[in-house]
């Protein structure tokens, strides 16, 4: 936004409060994570963006060494512009955004109940199936056992 001076205080504090809101508004739209159903006339550049990342995360799910670098080269990015953007689009991390996305996937195929909860943890990328059980607890409020009940 572009502000030519001298400025209105009470202009400079309207416009904040629009870009703040307006950034608020993109986040729970992206929020809503890998399986949110996108059905705009043409998909914006963000929408393409978010689809490639997670086309490169689910190509590489079951790597427990695919983290943030891997993905920042796919996209091609430096990591610092990586966080950023996802920051600002998600409110997430990268290796948060990577996290949400495999525990997303284990919580569908917990559901589909073919597999135990250490093979779900290693087909999604973790390498240890207590941290996979701690870090869903804490993304879903329930333990996978629970979903497996």
């Amino acid at each position: 936004a572009y502000l030519t001076k001298p400025f209105d205080k009470e202009e400079l504090l309207i416009r904040l409060e629009k870009l703040v809101e307006g950034r608020r508004r993109l986040q729970r739209h992206y929020a809503r994570g890998a399986d949110a159903v996108f059905q705009p006339a043409e998909p914006s550049i963000d929408d393409i963006f978010l689809q490639k990342l997670w086309g490169y995360i689910q190509a590489n799910l079951s790597d427990a060494e695919f983290g943030v670098p891997q993905l920042a080269a796919a996209v091609p990015m430096s990591q610092m512009q990586l966080y950023r953007k996802l920051k600002a689009l998600t409110g997430k991390t990268p290796s948060q955004f990577i996290r949400s996305y495999r525990l997303q996937k284990g919580l569908e195929l917990l559901q589909k109940g073919k597999l135990t909860i250490s093979e779900i943890a290693y087909d999604v990328g973790f390498t240890d199936p207590s941290y996979f059980s701690r870090v869903f607890l804490r993304e879903f409020g329930k333990s996978p056992s629970d979903f497996i009940k």
